[in-house]
């Protein structure tokens, strides 16, 4: 690649990063999971009665 190469391929990316940050798509990763059921949901958490955990025994050697 010659200096020239380099130069066009900056400028390039520099055009490219510019467009994404004015698309406003910088934010990368995943997403959040919502913490409760979407509103068109058929499963209604309301009345729904959790059973408490049961912690297991602690363990000894026999």
């Amino acid at each position: 690649m010659s200096y020239e190469d380099l130069e066009q391929a900056r400028a390039k990316r520099a055009a490219k990063e510019k467009a994404t940050v004015d698309k406003g798509k910088g934010k990368r990763g995943r997403k959040r999971k919502s913490p409760t059921p979407e509103k068109g949901s058929s499963v209604s958490m309301d009345n729904v009665v959790l059973e408490p955990m049961k912690a297991p025994a602690p363990w000894r050697p026999q």
